[in-house]
């Protein structure tokens, strides 16, 4: 667990917003800033975690636990991105309404959004190790989750027209 001082270290901002009318799409551009003394591993898979509680928004690109009940068929090792000390990296994500979801960490496999407008924040996961060669628990997936740390955005301000 990260102490309050750690958090500042990894910042994760979303910088811009671009938003198109049809169909309904929203670009995101996250920075995320590595301000530790040694590089970091940000994982950079394709798919993210999708959260929405009214008008707030929380979309989670670290690794998240899988949904009760899931079962895959050999679980697979998040992909990562190194970024060095004082480096930073960015990301974009694009949302195309209707979303579609990966089942394995989302309750539904596709989203819409109504029109107007909601707070949205992000999360990255990223640990200190590049490789995984010490996990050798039958339970993987708990591994990679204690291996990761996370960091979270502040809201930002999206419009669905």
């Amino acid at each position: 667990m990260l102490s309050e001082d750690e958090k500042e270290f990894v910042n994760v901002k979303i910088v811009d917003v671009q938003t198109n009318l049809t169909p309904t799409e929203i670009l995101l551009h996250i920075e995320i800033q590595n301000n530790f003394r040694e590089p970091i591993w940000i994982v950079n898979d394709d798919w993210f975690v999708w959260k929405k509680e009214g008008e707030k928004i929380h979309i989670s690109l670290a690794r998240e636990k899988m949904r009760p009940g899931v079962e895959v068929f050999g679980y697979f090792n998040p992909n990562r991105k190194k970024v060095g000390p004082q480096e930073t990296f960015y990301r974009k994500l694009k949302l195309i309404f209707p979303l579609r979801l990966n089942m394995i960490w989302n309750k539904e496999d596709k989203v819409r959004l109504s029109p107007g407008k909601y707070q949205l924040k992000a999360t990255v996961g990223y640990g200190f190790e590049e490789k995984f060669d010490d996990i050798k628990s039958e339970n993987i997936e708990q591994d990679i989750l204690n291996w990761q740390k996370k960091s979270t955005s502040e809201y930002v301000t999206i419009t669905v027209t």
